[in-house]
């Protein structure tokens, strides 16, 4: 769902952010609140969001492998993004 509304890797990267956690809740949990799947949809964003390994911390991980080993992933290029 975020990449439908994420234009480029830094929107995207904005949206899983810890700052950004309850607007982005927000955002899934419109879209996806009334589908029966909502109660595992809802735990799946906890886990996502469960502090020391969660999505953000990952970016984080990814960061350091892209600029150690040249690692390139769709959050580092517009071209690999779209």
């Amino acid at each position: 769902m975020f990449f439908r509304i994420a234009v480029d890797p830094e929107s995207y990267r904005e949206l899983w952010a810890r700052k950004n956690k309850h607007t982005s809740f927000e955002i899934i949990k419109k879209e996806w609140e009334k589908d029966p799947e909502w109660p595992l949809i809802r735990e799946a964003w906890e886990v996502a969001h469960r502090g020391k390994s969660d999505v953000p911390q990952r970016w984080n991980e990814l960061d350091r492998t892209s600029q150690r080993f040249g690692l390139k992933t769709f959050i580092h290029s517009k071209e690999e993004y779209n």
